[in-house]
């Protein structure tokens, strides 16, 4: 009976180890930080949408500033996402580089004294 082959995400995440879960985390925070980037474009819409309403009077547009503030907040919790994405992700891809380093050097020296001689190149 043949033995079915992983796909490729899947062997990458059991090198991930004890670190698979920090992919997935990664990768929600990053899909967060992503939506919370676009609402800064929306809360200038806001903010433009209610200066045109108010046109000569600019006093009557008083939610301008809070749209502002809005803007601002969106933008920081934005970036601080995606830092707190980016860092668990490379924490994660730094353990499965380890991993896959050290299985390997394990399989090399399982080989035979012969095959290095056979097998060389150069």
């Amino acid at each position: 009976m043949k033995q079915k082959k992983k796909n490729d995400i899947a062997a990458l995440l059991d090198y991930a180890g004890s670190r698979r879960g920090l992919t997935f985390l990664g990768l929600g925070l990053s899909a967060v930080s992503m939506v919370l980037s676009m609402a800064p474009y929306i809360c200038i819409w806001l903010a433009a949408r209610d200066l045109i309403a108010a046109a000569p009077d600019w006093t009557a547009a008083r939610e301008v500033t809070r749209y502002g503030w809005l803007a601002f907040a969106f933008a920081v919790a934005g970036i601080a996402l995606y830092f707190l994405g980016l860092m668990c992700t490379h924490l994660a891809a730094f353990r499965t580089a380890a991993n896959i380093r050290k299985q390997g050097v394990a399989h090399v020296m399982n080989a035979p004294l012969g095959w290095f001689d056979a097998n060389a190149s150069g």
